[in-house]
């Protein structure tokens, strides 16, 4: 997906300093669509510290617990605003209710910000820079995690085709749970 756009993704090799990451593949059948990655910084730091390391730093100082979202690729033919809620919930409960994080940051192209505050509820928390990553223009959003749990909380499962925030389309607080318990629980 990125080099479609012509975007040029990251090839480091190198694994050390990087955050603990977490890698969603939304599929229909065995085809994927779409990729989500959470990273969790637990003393490693974020891919976004290499651009705003000043701002999430801010974040830390205050004693919050951060993560990113990262590697966000939607097939534009399976991109629904149910998938993108599917794989957002996803990355919530596994940063959120998993690894316990107040804060995620996203570094998103500027023409994109309306949509992530529009959707999610995340503010632009950084200037306007060029992500080595991806050769790409970007901006730094931020979004309070007990934000979205309490959208989770209030808007999951009811589906409220007025809005245009993906929290209705989220799993309702019950499937939430079973989710959840689903991850804590031991795989054979």
């Amino acid at each position: 997906m990125y080099s479609w756009r012509g975007l040029t993704p990251y090839q480091g090799h190198e694994t050390t300093g990087q955050p603990i990451q977490t890698t969603l593949v939304a599929c229909r059948g065995d085809r994927p669509f779409g990729t989500l990655t959470v990273g969790m910084d637990v003393g490693e730091g974020l891919l976004a510290d290499t651009l705003y390391r000043s701002e999430i730093d801010s974040m830390r100082h205050r004693g919050g617990q951060v993560c990113e979202v990262t590697r966000l690729a939607m097939d534009p033919e399976h991109s629904t605003p149910e998938a993108m809620a599917a794989i957002f919930h996803l990355g919530f409960i596994i940063a959120r209710l998993v690894h316990g994080m107040t804060d995620s940051f996203i570094e998103v192209h500027p023409r994109h910000t309306s949509y992530y505050r529009r959707t999610l509820g995340y503010r632009v928390a950084g200037p306007h820079l060029t992500c080595p990553r991806v050769g790409a223009p970007a901006v730094l959003m931020h979004l309070p995690l007990s934000h979205a749990e309490q959208q989770a909380l209030r808007y999951g499962g009811s589906a409220q085709t007025h809005s245009r925030n993906l929290y209705q389309l989220f799993l309702s607080p019950s499937e939430q749970r079973t989710v959840l318990d689903s991850l804590h629980r031991p795989h054979a």
